[in-house]
């Protein structure tokens, strides 16, 4: 029988995999889990206190937001290791929607509680820390136990295939390496700007709308986050990614100029002042992913000894070559 034959069998354990089923082939990925989704809290605590001030302590809160994601994460991990005992003792795998539902629940009993106790009447300032304990709260309670592997954020990624139309990975270090840069200095000037953005909303530069100048820096940062984990083919991704970055060589060239006759606010300068890294970053970007030879992807979410165990591990793996190994084995 052959692979195509076995697309719906394939497809029929895919539906079948449940919560925490990672646990099989990675032991201790609820930990991961629950680190990546407490300091996902973290952060967006932040960005929601800044939202929610009118006048947001600019000065202090986002040089303080690595230690709320620290503190989110020593959270997350303590959550992840509730939810993960409860499920070792009563067996019962509780799916998104469920966990999203308990969270909520919990959330909203506890701010029932500390408003009750400590006499809150402004129902506007009630509402709004409910929903910020919500948000808080949503990050570990779908990430525990689903099938998200936050130690890919280390890996390689993949590269679309135009021949055949799947996904290519590699397991080279190097490659690795050279993908890591663009990725991580993505992320990290993608929540500085949305940070600076929420504590500074009122600012206007000149005669440019505000949400052009946020939204510009905001969808170069995401699509330098996104092509570090998922990039289309080699000459679409290296077209992309010289025609993206020429604006910002340009700035770059003339950062000087243009910080000495435009009036700058200190989250553009510091965008400015970056667009160096940048380049660099996306320049070994681009020869770690044209340069590497990859290999077909396996399919995601399926251990391989399930796929043995369903007879798709292999092309090859008739019933008659089944056979001959084990009158090989008997014989000997």
């Amino acid at each position: 029988m052959t692979i195509q034959a076995k697309r719906p069998e394939i497809e029929r354990f895919k539906m079948r995999t449940k919560p925490f089923q990672l646990e099989e082939t990675v032991p201790g990925s609820f930990f991961f889990q629950g680190l990546a989704g407490g300091m996902l809290a973290g952060f967006i605590l932040v960005v929601a206190i800044a939202c929610s001030e009118e006048q947001p302590p600019r000065y202090w809160l986002i040089p303080l937001t690595p230690v709320y994601m620290v503190m989110g994460s020593i959270l997350g991990v303590i959550k992840a290791t509730l939810m993960w005992g409860t499920y070792r003792v009563t067996k019962i795998q509780l799916r998104a929607p469920a966990r999203v539902a308990i969270a909520t629940a919990c959330v909203g009993l506890i701010a029932l509680a500390v408003g009750l106790k400590s006499g809150i009447v402004d129902e506007k300032q009630f509402a709004i820390g409910v929903g910020i304990g919500l948000l808080t709260a949503l990050p570990v309670a779908l990430l525990v136990g689903s099938s998200v592997k936050p130690w890919e954020l280390f890996t390689f990624g993949s590269i679309a295939n135009s021949k055949n139309r799947n996904r290519s990975g590699s397991r080279s270090v190097l490659a690795s390496i050279g993908t890591l840069p663009l990725r991580f200095l993505s992320i990290i000037w993608l929540g500085f700007w949305i940070l600076d953005f929420a504590c500074d909303r009122k600012r206007q530069i000149g005669s440019l709308n505000t949400d052009v100048v946020f939204a510009v820096p905001l969808i170069y940062l995401l699509s330098s986050a996104y092509v570090s984990f998922r990039s289309p083919g080699k000459i679409v991704l290296l077209v992309t990614g010289l025609a993206i970055n020429i604006p910002i060589g340009f700035i770059a060239f003339y950062s000087d100029t243009i910080k000495a006759e435009v009036h700058l606010d200190e989250g553009l300068l510091t965008i400015i002042n970056s667009c160096n890294w940048f380049l660099i970053a996306w320049g070994l970007f681009l020869i770690a992913r044209l340069a590497v030879r990859t290999r077909k992807a396996m399919p995601a979410n399926i251990p391989t000894d399930a796929l043995g165990k369903t007879g798709i591990a292999s092309e090859h793996h008739c019933l008659g070559s089944r056979f001959l190994a084990w009158q090989q084995r008997v014989t000997t």
